[in-house]
């Protein structure tokens, strides 16, 4: 039977042409490699998804042949600059694991994550690990793996949203994505926006290197950059979107979630930089930047690929108080919403992807090494869905990065963040977690939002869709 399903879905794929799709640019660079050998990271996109209780194998062997072949880029194999169909063998994309309980499941994840996938070079670039507590009362999760080649952070929210459905088994609506109309400016004004964001991006790569603080490499390690082979994974605790929507409607009517989740984590990381090297220059004078993944509209019915830009904005921890630094986040955001720099990124990052090989990975490098991390923040699902007929709990992504890598879902009211750092760079980062937490607690004390009430908003709704698209990379 599963046989016949799975040639079922490959002759729907090569009747329809979809195993011959020409790959974008982006996703051209993203198989040859980002980076060099020598400090390239898995590229693979890990995701934990958390039950109550895993779908039946029947469920997941259903999923998997019925949904997630139905993309040509997780059914196919990058050949020729085209996803080509691929015979596809169950057994050597799902995994099946059993460990002793919920406490097994963090560093479970952190391995499999730090992993290449186990059958690339054989079939389709991705894979599934369905990891079962043995105590009924624990959590299982489902640990999905693809390589960033196959799709962005936005595009495996429209795999979810074709796997799940609400929890009244009714399927969720397709996912689509779009950006807000920028504000109307002089052809005068977006002539000199194209040309600061041009000369911004040809400079970045060489331009100065981020302030020696704690959470950085030492500068002389920067300056020839390598990956180190794995990355710890840094699980932030659960915490409530409706405690930040507080925030940021007490804050003001343009700050955004994404500014107070922003400003939070920069009074971690300044918090730890106090901690471990209280000598850190932490002032006006700081440069620390954040990479951050810009993705563009797609409707629903789009093909999974890469379609993002990347820019460097500047990450308030040089400013002492938490409210200096949420209308920092905050002024930058807005600038950049209003800016053409993510348009103009976006196609310098195709004129990258046609240089050669070891051009466009040098200039890879030299761009993120001068960078303190990358951010990306993801809506998901606002409500509770369930995959498989299971009840999805949480939601969990993690990419190791040759710099910090910062990701952040929203799901059904929850914001789940993680971290993926080099700890043979970083001393204890364990306290990142915990300083993050208590900097949204400050926050919301600073603006008279109780950080224990769950209840919405009663004023200015927001949506989870950042208005500034931040997404994976």
């Amino acid at each position: 039977r599963t046989a016949s399903a799975s040639a079922a879905a490959m002759g729907k794929l090569q009747s329809s042409g979809h195993d011959a799709r020409k790959m974008s640019l982006y996703d051209g660079s993203m198989v040859r490699g980002s980076f060099s050998k020598e400090n390239g990271t898995p590229s693979i996109i890990t995701c934990a998804i958390y039950f109550d209780e895993l779908p039946s194998r029947e469920e997941i062997d259903k999923i998997v042949r019925e949904k997630l072949l139905s993309f040509d880029s997780i059914a196919g194999v990058p050949r020729g600059g085209r996803w080509v169909a691929q015979p596809f063998a169950f057994e050597k994309h799902v995994f099946f694991k059993t460990v002793e309980s919920e406490s097994d499941l963090e560093p479970l994840i952190e391995a499999v994550a730090n992993t290449p996938l186990a059958n690339q070079a054989t079939g389709p670039w991705w894979e599934l690990h369905a990891v079962s507590s043995k105590r009924p009362s624990d959590s299982d999760v489902l640990v999905v793996r693809f390589h960033h080649a196959v799709a962005d952070g936005i595009a495996l929210m429209q795999v979810l949203s074709r796997v799940a459905t609400r929890t009244d088994g009714s399927p969720l609506p397709p996912a689509s994505f779009a950006r807000p109309a920028r504000p109307a400016r002089s052809l005068l004004s977006v002539i000199a926006d194209v040309l600061r964001s041009v000369f911004k991006n040809l400079a970045l790569p060489l331009s100065r290197f981020d302030s020696d603080l704690p959470i950085n490499p030492p500068l002389d390690q920067r300056k020839s950059l390598t990956y180190s082979g794995s990355r710890k994974v840094l699980f932030v605790p659960r915490h409530s979107v409706n405690v930040i929507k507080k925030i940021k409607n007490a804050a003001g009517a343009d700050v955004t979630i994404n500014d107070v989740v922003f400003a939070a984590l920069a009074g971690a990381l300044r918090r730890y930089s106090r901690e471990v090297s209280p000598a850190a220059a932490l002032d006006g004078q700081t440069q620390c930047r954040a990479l951050m993944p810009i993705t563009f509209a797609r409707s629903s019915d789009a093909a999974l690929t890469n379609d993002w830009s990347i820019v460097s904005v500047p990450f308030p921890i040089g400013a002492a108080t938490p409210d200096e630094r949420l209308r920092a986040a905050n002024r930058e955001m807005k600038a950049l919403k209003a800016s053409v720099e993510p348009f103009v990124t976006r196609k310098i990052v195709d004129m990258n992807s046609l240089l050669p090989k070891v051009i466009a990975q040098q200039v890879a490098c030299d761009l993120f090494s001068r960078h303190s991390m990358v951010f990306s923040n993801v809506p998901g699902p606002a409500g509770d869905v369930l995959i498989g007929g299971k009840h999805v709990t949480a939601i969990r992504p993690v990419y190791p990065n040759l710099i910090t890598q910062v990701l952040c879902v929203s799901y059904a009211g929850s914001m789940w963040m993680t971290l993926a750092v080099d700890d043979k760079v970083m001393q204890r980062p364990e306290l990142i977690s915990q300083y993050y937490i208590e900097e949204v607690r400050t926050l919301a004390a600073q603006y008279g939002v109780d950080p224990d009430d769950e209840s919405e908003p009663v004023v200015r709704g927001d949506s989870l869709q950042q208005p500034n698209g931040l997404q994976m990379v």
